[in-house]
């Protein structure tokens, strides 16, 4: 209002609109259906907001289970060992020193037990033993030992092995563990169910003034007669030592998890009380801080039992764990959903109207037309693909609720619609181009997911398709059925499918270690003579149980690499010394087959960032390709080449070559080529697929350049250390054999 009282032009123009928008012209059913649009933009608020907090709950459970699983899964792991090592006891009661190192070299505890500080025997000696047994290990070379602490007890029992025989575990040897209260509890224990069984909270002899962790050990009993006694009596009797393994919480922790979950903190108590006293793990660094995640706190506490321990692991969410951007979920639904509503009210009599045209005209169809199209849709409607015709202007005439259901529009909003508004592009455009191809005549198409087919949902969100097309003429019209298939469910069954495949693939790896170990070990000779009948079938087993585990690794690293948990670790390294370390390892298999191998390195030295084992790992496979498949007395040529900021490694060989419509394909994974030469060829085809993902992850690529009858070569390169930064992007060195690409 102005200040002489008249009313603007521009207010009086709002309230007349208002008017008009609250004035009865409107219908009652636009009322009420902005009250029930009201009402369930509420109820989408109230849902999302739900929705994240059970999503954060149950992704929370998810994650927190995943870390229970895996350290009980490790401790199961080092039960089967113990018991390798007293089924060692079992076959061979009179175990030496060396013996017992080529058992536990054999384990590799650094590969599949990370984070244990070691693998050891401690022997029971009665009183009346005990200089003899010091005088015995002296004898050895161990001029200074002798039993720890001193004093006369009942019963001895000294740790005699114990590997790694490193500076730390040397602080170990000859500690006799029956002395201390915590670990005879549990020595007791083993001793007396003949069960695997863990210690309390201790802090390990191996511990120095500096990063001083907690600990606990885990024994398994050795009886003499090598079968568990049926009494307790002769149990105790019976018992000659206990196979035992220390653990550092920390350093063990670090083995199963990893870095862990950077968004949940969680502590270890020993047995239920989660009591200072009690406290056996922490999973944040010294220093750090720890907090919840948003208003009522997400944190969970579950027990793990193994051993006869009790341990309560308390989670709980760190601070941010809900992101600010599943947060704002709730908010966007609201605001969107009030003004929706708003444009609900005002487009209602607009969709009334259609909805009666559309009503009059369908009234006007025959009812004989009427009853066919009725049984029609009676039978489409029941096949669970969506099935739409279009016109030669790719309108939409007709569609299944199966159509409608998996694009989320209602029946009648798909009517008339362009095919095209479902597809995603670019593969919208190529499909439109498929159908009119051949106007004229009928044709069929069919495209799936690795044409790369993406459907539209009505909301937006994308899915996987397959589709096939059939066209035909129909009074002189061309009309295309169009049948789309959902592959979201697919999907999902294929990852379960590979996770399965990760998990038999991780469970069938300790025992075959286990297994692989023991053969070793017979094959050696330690265990005692073979019979020359048996050599032969225990070498065929040796063999078999080494190819079984690298199929077994291979397919654990591309579950890993398929579900994206696949990591390298870039840093300096020293080129020259992984190629010349990777040739070094094939040079026995290369012998075996007759073949040479050359290794052409440049003066001089240069460091690269790679992730030295995984770089072995691919050196390792293309050179065992080239042996395998190089013909007798050949030869194959390693070379290292610098060109300005760049290090080439290229692997040649005189093979039979691979075909030019094969040579991308090798990097698929289960792909081999057929060739006559079975020389050593068996394999599951995953080496070179691994080995371009690995290479991938340092930011370049595998290349390769073949002939047919003439061999191979194939090479990528590595930008040198003081040359990766700030430079642009380094230009490919020359070729510098014949093979390699003009």
């Amino acid at each position: 209002m102005s200040a002489d009282g008249h009313i603007n032009p521009e207010t009086a123009t709002f309230r007349s609109s208002l008017r008009n928008v609250l004035s009865t012209r409107h219908p009652k059913v636009a009322w009420v259906v902005l009250a029930i649009s009201l009402f369930i933009t509420w109820f989408a608020f109230d849902m999302t907001r739900t929705a994240v907090i059970d999503h954060s709950r149950e992704r929370f459970r998810l994650q927190t289970d995943d870390i229970k699983t895996a350290i009980a899964k490790r401790m199961r792991d080092q039960e089967i060992a113990l018991r390798g090592g007293v089924g060692l006891f079992a076959v061979h009661p009179e175990v030496t020193r060396e013996q017992w190192k080529t058992f536990v070299d054999l384990l590799d505890l650094a590969e599949n037990f990370p984070g244990l500080q070691g693998f050891g025997y401690a022997e029971q000696i009665e009183p009346h033993k005990l200089d003899a047994y010091i005088a015995t290990i002296r004898d050895e070379g161990f001029t200074d030992f002798t039993v720890r602490p001193p004093g006369p007890r009942d019963i001895y029992t000294s740790i005699t092995f114990l590997e790694p025989f490193d500076w730390r575990n040397k602080r170990a040897f000859g500690f006799d563990m029956f002395s201390e209260t915590q670990r005879r509890e549990a020595m007791e224990r083993a001793r007396d169910t003949g069960a695997p069984a863990a210690t309390g909270i201790v802090t390990l002899v191996q511990e120095t003034n500096r990063d001083v962790q907690r600990g606990f050990l885990l024994y398994l009993p050795v009886y003499r007669s090598g079968a568990f006694p049926d009494a307790i009596k002769q149990r105790r009797d019976e018992l000659t030592g206990y196979v035992y393994s220390p653990f550092r919480m920390n350093d063990l922790m670090r083995g199963i998890l990893g870095v862990g979950d950077k968004d949940i903190h969680f502590d270890i108590f020993d047995g239920r009380q989660q009591r200072e006293e009690q406290h056996l793990y922490r999973s944040e660094e010294p220093g750090k801080t720890t907090g919840t995640a948003i208003a009522g706190e997400i944190a969970r506490t579950t027990v793990l039992e193994f051993a006869g321990r009790q341990w309560t692991l308390a989670f709980s969410a760190k601070p941010g764990y809900t992101s600010a951007a599943e947060r704002r979920q709730p908010l966007l639904i609201g605001g969107a959903g009030l003004l929706i509503d708003a444009l609900v009210f005002f487009v209602i009599s607009f969709v009334a109207g259609q909805q009666r045209k559309a009503e009059s005209k369908a009234s006007e169809f025959s009812e004989e037309s009427r009853s066919q199209s009725i049984r029609n849709r009676a039978i489409v409607n029941t096949v669970r693909d969506g099935i739409v015709t279009v016109a030669a202007d790719l309108k939409i005439q007709t569609c299944n609720k199966s159509a409608s259901r998996i694009f989320g529009y209602h029946m009648v909003e798909m009517l008339g619609q362009n095919l095209l508004s479902l597809i995603s592009e670019p593969t919208a455009a190529r499909l439109a181009s498929e159908i009119k191809k051949d106007g004229s005549g009928e044709q069929s198409l069919f495209f799936s997911l690795t044409d790369g087919m993406i459907g539209l949902r009505k909301d937006g969100s994308a899915f996987p398709l397959e589709i096939s097309i059939t066209s035909m003429e129909v009074d002189e019209t061309i009309l295309s059925t169009v049948v789309f298939r959902d592959l979201t469910e697919h999907q999902r069954v294929d990852r379960m499918k590979s996770e399965f495949v990760s998990v038999v693939s991780h469970e069938l790896r300790t025992p075959l270690t286990s297994m692989l170990g023991s053969l070793s070990l017979m094959q050696s000779g330690l265990l005692g003579a073979i019979p020359e009948t048996a050599e032969k079938a225990l070498s065929i087993a040796n063999s078999n149980a080494k190819r079984l585990i690298n199929l077994v690794n291979d397919i654990i690293d591309t579950a890993q690499m398929k579900a994206g948990k696949y990591t390298v670790a870039l840093k300096p390294t020293d080129i020259a010394t992984i190629v010349r370390s990777a040739v070094e390892h094939n040079e026995a298999y290369a012998k075996k087959l007759d073949v040479s191998i050359n290794l052409d390195v440049f003066s001089g030295a240069a460091k690269v960032m790679a992730d030295s084992e995984r770089l072995a790992q691919v050196l390792d496979n293309l050179i065992s390709n080239a042996i395998k498949f190089s013909p007798e007395g050949e030869s194959v040529d390693v070379c290292v080449l610098e060109h300005d900021d760049l290090v080439r490694i290229e692997v040649h060989d005189l093979g039979p070559g691979i075909p030019d419509d094969l040579q991308e394909k090798i990097f698929e994974p289960f792909f081999q080529i057929e060739t006559s030469n079975n020389r050593g060829t068996n394999g599951a085809g995953l080496g070179l697929a691994i080995a371009k993902t690995i290479i991938g992850m340092h930011n370049t690529t595998i290349r390769v350049s073949s002939q047919t009858g003439v061999g191979t070569c194939m090479w990528f390169d590595l930008k040198k250390v003081d040359a990766s930064a700030g430079k642009e992007e380094a230009k490919t060195p020359e070729a510098s054999r014949s093979q390699q690409p003009a």
